[in-house]
C-alpha cells in the first residue's frame, strides 16, 4: 500500500482518513520544530515570533507550509464528503491565517504600530472558533450518505476507498 493518493484532490475522504493524515501532519510538524530547536539550535519553539530573524521566519514558514500542503488535499476531500466545496475551505483557512497574521504583525523589524491586547485576544478568539468549528465539521460529523455532487461515498461495504492509498 502506497500513499500516492494522499495528494489527490478529487473524491471524498472518511473521518478516519482525515484524522490519520491530521495526526501525521501535526506529529511531523512538532518533530520538525523540535529538530530545529534542539538539533539545529534554531529557537522556533522557545522564543516569541516578534524576535525571529529572517532565517528563522523562513524555516518557520517552510515547516508550516509543509503541514498545510499535506493537509490541503485530505481537507478538501473531507469537505467533499460533507458535500461542501472551496468556499468552506477558504473559510476554514481563515482561522489559521488569523493566528499567523498576529504573529507576522508582531515582527519587530517591520516597525508597525503596536496593536492592543484586546485586539489580539479578539483575533485569536475568532481564529480559535473557526478552527474548533472546522475540526468538529471535518473530524466528527458524518459525511453525506450515498453519492453526492463530489462522487460516491468513501465507505463501501465498511471499508475505506482504496484509491486514497494507491
Amino acid at each position: 500500500m502506497t500513499l500516492r493518493g494522499l495528494f489527490k484532490f478529487e473524491g471524498r475522504a472518511t473521518r478516519s482518513h482525515y484524522w490519520v493524515v491530521f495526526g501525521a501532519a501535526i506529529t511531523i510538524g512538532i518533530v520538525a520544530f523540535a529538530l530545529a530547536e534542539y538539533v539545529l539550535d534554531i529557537p522556533l519553539l522557545s522564543k516569541e515570533t516578534s524576535t525571529y530573524s529572517g532565517g528563522e521566519i523562513v524555516l518557520h514558514f517552510a515547516i508550516s507550509l509543509g503541514i498545510i500542503l499535506v493537509m490541503l488535499p485530505v481537507t478538501l476531500r473531507r469537505l467533499h464528503d460533507r458535500n461542501k466545496g472551496l468556499k468552506w475551505l477558504a473559510f476554514y483557512t481563515i482561522g489559521g491565517l488569523l493566528f499567523d497574521l498576529v504573529d507576522v504583525y508582531s515582527l519587530s523589524f517591520l516597525n508597525l504600530p503596536p496593536i492592543s491586547q484586546d485586539t489580539v485576544y479578539t483575533i485569536y478568539g475568532i481564529a480559535g472558533l473557526i478552527t474548533v468549528f472546522s475540526l468538529i465539521d471535518l473530524g466528527f460529523l458524518r459525511g453525506t450518505e450515498g453519492t453526492n455532487f463530489y462522487g460516491p461515498a468513501p465507505l463501501t461495504g465498511g471499508s475505506a476507498d482504496p484509491s486514497v492509498f494507491e
